[in-house]
């Protein structure tokens, strides 16, 4: 009688455990496919589950993501995900269709398990919907009947409730880093029209960069990273008097280091206190320091500078090369990939310059120079 009253003590701190665990990694989580691993996972180690399914519903095209304990066969994928769809019709009062679904296997089947030919037989569906919020809808299969204990199911539903709160934030999250994004897209035009000769500069640096950084093998947050950083580094400059940016001449020692060096502090600045854009202060920051050291605003030296840095510096000194300014002509990409390398180990990180050359050649920059 002891021992048994003190395992139901036991479970319910190990359920109260897990509930607490599973909460504090959804904190750390702000991508909605992470928040959905981290479910699928989570099950999948702490319930008797052997299919999991997840219908996520967009505007246009929806998806069903899918675990399953052994490889599953198709028919048996498409029956669980039409019985989630009818499901969540029901309770969302929507009509999405079974032809406008993709399947996607978002972990990989235990090594060794049987195939799974048939739905299980025991099943739970759990709709994410709400009055704001229809996401769509859940699929929990299992060959043993996983209602019994009842507290088991009590516990999966915590964790589901948990889980629908997390992509309610994460929702919110990405819809006001959106509009972040498009505020800050915005200045960043406004700075290049405030510069008649540098239209589309930043757009363009964020290619480049974007581009290079895929040449370089970097993994897509810290490119995703890269290119934002590349579109705004120059919007600093929206605090830089237009006569000093649309200025035909050389620009004076004072307006040169008095004023025109401040755009990078002032654009990291801008970008600091944003959460969801803090990651690109360095980078911004950096983007005219040299690999030998002699830039600003700090005057770092070599690795010393954000890998990212580096790269927005080829793509920013490569466009400008090659644009029209109000103190000369464009120089040709000829002449701009030439100076480049006269300055690798100098300006220029050289493992950057060495991946930009490799861009060049597949794009056909290098045709002229080929030919001599």
């Amino acid at each position: 009688m002891y021992r048994r009253k003190k395992t139901k003590v036991q479970q319910k701190l190990d359920d109260l455990s897990l509930i607490s665990a599973y909460s504090e990694q959804l904190l750390q989580l702000v991508d909605e496919n992470d928040v959905i691993k981290c479910l699928f996972s989570t099950v999948q180690r702490h319930f008797p589950i052997d299919v999991i399914g997840f219908l996520v519903v967009r505007k246009r095209n929806h998806a069903f993501l899918y675990w399953s304990k052994g490889p599953m066969a198709v028919p048996a994928i498409q029956n669980a995900c039409s019985g989630v769809i009818e499901e969540y019709n029901r309770m969302a009062r929507a009509s999405v269709p079974m032809k406008r679904v993709s399947f996607r296997r978002i972990l990989p089947p235990c090594e060794g398990a049987e195939p799974i030919d048939a739905l299980p037989a025991f099943c739970r569906i759990v709709p994410f919907v709400g009055e704001a919020f229809d996401y769509g809808a859940m699929y929990f299969g299992s060959s043993n009947d996983f209602t019994r204990p009842k507290a088991r199911v009590t516990l999966l539903s915590s964790l589901t409730s948990q889980t629908r709160s997390s992509l309610i934030n994460t929702k919110l999250y990405n819809d006001m880093k959106e509009n972040y994004i498009r505020t800050i897209k915005a200045l960043a035009i406004a700075v290049d029209a405030k510069d008649t000769y540098t239209h589309g500069h930043s757009e363009n640096v964020m290619n480049i960069a974007e581009e290079l950084s895929s040449e370089l093998g970097l993994e897509p947050r810290l490119a995703g990273s890269i290119r934002d950083a590349g579109l705004l580094h120059d919007i600093g400059k929206i605090g830089v008097p237009g006569y000093i940016l649309n200025k035909a001449g050389t620009l004076t020692y004072e307006e040169f280091n008095g004023i025109m060096k401040t755009h990078s502090s002032l654009g990291a600045n801008i970008v600091k206190d944003v959460p969801f854009l803090r990651n690109l202060y360095k980078l911004i920051l950096y983007h005219h320091e040299n690999f030998d050291g002699s830039g600003y605003p700090e005057g770092l030296e070599g690795e010393e500078i954000p890998l990212g840095a580096r790269i927005i510096h080829v793509a920013d000194a490569f466009e400008a090369m090659t644009s029209n300014r109000p103190y000369r002509r464009s120089l040709g990409k000829d002449e701009a990939i030439k100076r480049l390398n006269e300055n690798s180990g100098k300006q220029f990180d050289p493992a950057v310059i060495e991946a930009f050359m490799r861009l060049a050649r597949r794009k056909g920059w290098l045709a002229a120079l080929a030919a001599e």
